[in-house]
């Protein structure tokens, strides 16, 4: 029987642990031509800086003349670390070549050398790989290879042949384990060669996978025949082969080739209303294990249950269950108190509350705005609340919710409501003859909606502040006033006594186009499987030059592409993250999306993937991963038009994502007509966050964290409204 050398013990480390064998990939970002090329060739490094790994505090590598390289060679059957033969980025290789790389014009830079001349090692070595790291010739840029969201050292394989056959074996013996018939504490694994002999195999990382590697003895095209066994009489059912080649063969099986097949679920947790508090518990899982999401209420919100399709599955702010399929959970919040604000201007206008105010007293409920820029307020019954002499007299008593008053100012002021929030649907008797009604719900909506329960014979006409009606001309009822707004109030003359009772949500429905009140902008909406996505690029602000850093000072700035505001009227403004998130750093946040809207999460862009792509669905761990993922989501997500060089998509959903570049901190902008950069609202450290990429070239979805100081777009996601605020069963509707 053959026992495990020390050599093919750091040649096992090496293999395994460190992939440092000629079937190791070729990281992205790096081309080397010949493909085929060895340590003894001459070769081309071309390294991409647009597809490298920017660690935290550094600056990327784009735009150079010249990028340096901080090398090492390493050796077959080395064990972990840096190459034994080195070549510091500020010094000559062992050839006198400088290790610099020149700018090849597109954020590429290439090397053209002999590693064996370069790195000086001794003829004949057997050289597998390039360890490498790039910068600007200081340590203050720096490039290097992705390790799942983190950085590392770009790991270069080379080709190359040993002098003799290299078979590695793994074994996989989970299942036995698991099962019982391998106790990794009593039992011992071999692989059994025949007409060579019985080798020991170890399992290196705790995992339940035995490794080891034969590295001489071998004879070059032979065929052998090998089976594992465990102790010394219990084999496996099959019997394998494999021929010996000049080279590295590995070998990864399971026992008797009968693996575990797990199977994962997705946990996909939302919040209702958006804004009303926080999830945790996203991911994917195996099935059959036991997890756990959690929600935490906002302020001026009450955690109210989980629900699982409207089915109640839990009243507790901390819910655990057994993992046995997909699910998407929703926590729903109940608002408990809220604030309303009111800026008044000079003149007449009409206002009302959706608050009940824990002291109604209207001297209370004004106080903000009891000085001379006040002159009076009146109720429907011509009551007043204003000042005769040095004191202010209150005729009108208590603020009624459901009444609206009639504000005369001398001069603009501000004030606020705070209380606990109504139910929209409350309904609100309306007399013969002329009164001031309350508009109850948050959001702005159509008024032929609002006052549907009151347009008929019983009605006059409704009036708001500037005059504009909602009447009836002939035989039609025309709309004069468009939508109603939260805390204004309406004029209404009634012929005859009846019930308003205002609808309990929005009558906007995801398809309409959608027009933000802010600045009147309006936008095409799509809905893609549950969600409605607004189907253009958010433009709302005030645009600064890419030069100057966006800045908390309450007013929404805005990049323009060249700084040209016709390029923001077609793509969109480009926002850097705080600025786009108003400084708030929660994920969930409307950020500078209109009301009823806010910026997408992490998981929210996931979702989206996952739905339009045609080969990985929601939920696959493919998602998860950092770069270019999937299929065909970025071609089914892209225009028809305006992208480089054809490189157009399908528009399959009618999300219509068009290339309207980015603005680096720098000031400079790029790739006009190439890319499509998007933030999520998720943060992933202190200076990145999740972003997503759309490029001409490529069909896939990019996933990565960017500096937060990048100006890129923003797309809205519409939020989950509730019909009933106080109910026993959720319902939801987008």
């Amino acid at each position: 029987m053959k026992k495990i050398s020390f050599k093919t013990i750091l040649s096992l480390i090496a293999v395994f642990l460190f992939s440092a064998n000629v079937n190791a990939q070729m990281p992205e970002a790096i081309t080397i031509s010949p493909e085929n090329g060895t340590a003894y060739d001459e070769i081309t490094l071309t390294f991409n800086a647009n597809l490298s790994c920017t660690p935290d505090g550094k600056q990327d590598l784009l735009g150079l003349q010249e990028v340096y390289m901080h090398s090492a060679a390493f050796e077959l059957g080395q064990p972990a670390g840096w190459g034994n033969y080195s070549v510091q980025f500020d010094e000559t290789g062992a050839n006198g070549q400088y290790p610099i790389l020149s700018a090849n014009g597109d954020n590429t830079y290439s090397i053209t050398y002999i590693p064996y001349e370069f790195y000086g090692f001794p003829e004949g070595t057997v050289i597998t790989k390039i360890t490498a790291v790039f910068n600007d010739g200081s340590w203050a840029a720096e490039g290097k290879d992705f390790l799942g969201e983190d950085c590392c050292d770009f790991n270069i394989p080379l080709n190359y042949i040993p002098d003799e056959p290299f078979v590695t074996f793994n074994c996989n013996m989970t299942k036995m384990i698991n099962e019982g018939y391998f106790n990794p504490l009593n039992n011992s694994l071999y692989v059994e060669i025949y007409d060579f002999g019985v080798i020991e195999m170890l399992d290196l990382n705790a995992n339940g996978i035995y490794n080891t590697a034969v590295d001489e003895g071998l004879v070059v095209n032979q065929e052998y025949i090998y089976q594992f066994r465990i102790d010394d009489a219990t084999y496996e059912d099959i019997q394998r082969n494999f021929t010996a080649i000049l080279g590295a063969i590995t070998i990864d099986v399971w026992w008797n080739d009968d693996p575990i097949i797990p199977s994962f679920y997705t946990i996909t947790t939302l919040t209702n209303p958006f804004e009303g508090g926080t999830t945790y518990g996203d991911g994917t899982f195996e099935g059959g294990t036991e997890n756990t999401v959690l929600a935490i209420p906002n302020t001026n919100y009450n955690f109210f249950d989980w629900t699982v399709g409207g089915i109640q599955v839990s009243i507790d702010e901390e819910y655990t269950f057994i993992l046995e399929n997909d699910i998407t959970l929703v926590a729903n919040f109940q608002l408990i108190f809220g604030t309303q604000n009111y800026d008044l201007e000079f003149g007449f206008q009409f206002i009302s509350s959706r608050l009940i105010s824990e002291n109604p007293d209207m001297l209370i409920v004004i106080e903000e705005i009891l000085n001379n820029n006040l002159d009076f307020v009146r109720n429907s019954l011509g009551q007043t609340l204003r000042k005769i002499g040095p004191i202010w007299v209150n005729g009108i008593g208590d603020w009624i919710v459901d009444e609206g008053y009639l504000v005369k100012m001398f001069a603009a002021d501000s004030f606020s409501i705070e209380g606990t929030l109504i139910d929209p649907a409350t309904p609100i008797p309306v007399e013969a003859g002329f009164q001031f009604v309350s508009y109850f719900p948050e959001n702005p909506m159509d008024a032929l909606i609002a006052f549907e329960t009151i347009i008929g014979d019983e009605l006059d006409f409704i009036r708001n502040t500037q005059g504009q009606t909602l009447r009836k001309i002939g035989p039609i009822w025309v709309n004069g006033i468009g939508d109603c707004q939260p805390g204004e109030g309406y004029l209404v003359k009634m012929f005859a006594n009846d019930i308003l009772i205002y609808p309990g949500s929005s009558s906007f429905t995801c398809g309409d186009p959608f027009t933000d009140p802010r600045n009147e902008q309006t936008y095409e909406t799509v809905q893609i499987g549950d969600k409605c996505w607004m189907a253009k690029n958010l433009n709302i602000g005030t645009m600064i030059n890419g030069s100057e850093d966006m800045i908390d000072n309450e007013i929404i700035e805005k990049y323009c592409f060249d700084d040209d505001p016709i390029n923001c009227e077609i793509y969109g403004g480009l926002y850097q993250w705080n600025e786009m998130m108003e400084y708030v750093s929660d994920t969930a946040v409307q950020g500078i999306c209109p009301q009823g809207w806010h910026v997408p999460t992490d998981n929210e862009w996931k979702i989206l993937e996952g739905t339009v792509d045609s080969q990985y669905p929601v939920g696959d761990t493919i998602w998860n991963y950092a770069l270019w993922r999937g299929y065909d989501a970025g071609e089914k997500l892209k225009s028809t038009t305006d992208w480089y060089f054809g490189g157009n998509g399908t528009n399959d959903f009618g999300f219509t994502a068009l290339p309207g570049g980015y603005c680096k901190y720098d000031g400079n902008f790029y790739y006009l007509t190439i890319d499509a950069q998007f933030w999520s609202s998720s943060k992933n450290i202190s200076s990145s966050a999740f972003h997503r990429r759309l490029n001409y070239l490529y069909d896939e979805v990019y996933r990565h964290s960017g500096i937060t100081v990048y100006g890129f777009s923003v797309r809205c996601l519409q939020n989950y409204l509730t019909i009933c605020l106080f109910r026993k069963k959720t319902s939801l509707i987008k």
